[in-house]
């Protein structure tokens, strides 16, 4: 859905299911990525015991979804992760490396005691900048 507000133009993604929110919105050429969990979006599995996993499924989860909304994970500016065990933060940093290589976005991350997805240990969200022509 698109619409104008002030001088942007707006692009709204599909809503995420029947969650009342889209799973990107693109303003001019940012997009912006709702939280992404690491569970399968075909089969809607979620490995439980892999930090590592759910974070390589949700990369894998955020760059179709930027496909979509013309841009590739090379476009992304800033990321922010939440996750439910800090211990584990280096699953997470070898997944994060395995997927971005050398092509580092900005990153926080910060540990949560639960996500709205009971059985989820990781959530990210991005901002990227599609380019531009």
């Amino acid at each position: 859905m698109e619409r104008n507000t002030s001088n942007c133009k707006i692009v709204r993604g599909a809503a995420h299911g029947n969650l009342p929110f889209s799973r990107y919105v693109a303003v001019g050429n940012t997009v912006y990525i709702s939280g992404i969990v690491g569970r399968d979006p075909i089969s809607h599995e979620l490995e439980r015991n892999s930090l590592g996993k759910q974070t390589r499924v949700a990369l894998s989860v955020i760059e179709s979804i930027l496909g979509e909304a013309g841009a590739s994970l090379g476009d992304v500016m800033k990321a922010t992760i939440f996750v439910t065990d800090m211990s584990r933060y280096g699953e997470v940093n070898i997944a994060y490396r395995d997927v971005f290589g050398a092509n580092l976005p900005a990153r926080t991350c910060v540990e949560v005691k639960s996500l709205p997805d009971p059985e989820a240990q990781v959530e990210i969200d991005v901002i990227a900048c599609r380019r531009e022509g």
